[in-house]
């Protein structure tokens, strides 16, 4: 389902950037290097998401962008 509104762009890049930040968190306190590597890259999948939700909350009108 896709979000009707750019708010919900925001709240999903919020919660993505929130997600990431915990598997950064686990990737430090892991002990074995797979497990480390593993929340690695599921922190990097989780910062992509976030921006490229960021990049779809854009304006709904062009002209107050510049405002």
């Amino acid at each position: 389902m896709r979000p009707k509104t750019n708010e919900s762009w925001r709240i999903k890049a919020e919660s993505a950037w929130r997600t990431a930040a915990r598997c950064a968190t686990l990737a430090q306190e892991a002990d074995e290097k797979e497990e480390r590597d593993y929340y690695i890259r599921m922190r990097d999948a989780w910062i992509g998401l976030a921006n490229r939700c960021e990049f779809l909350d854009l304006p709904d009108d062009p002209l107050m962008a510049s405002e």
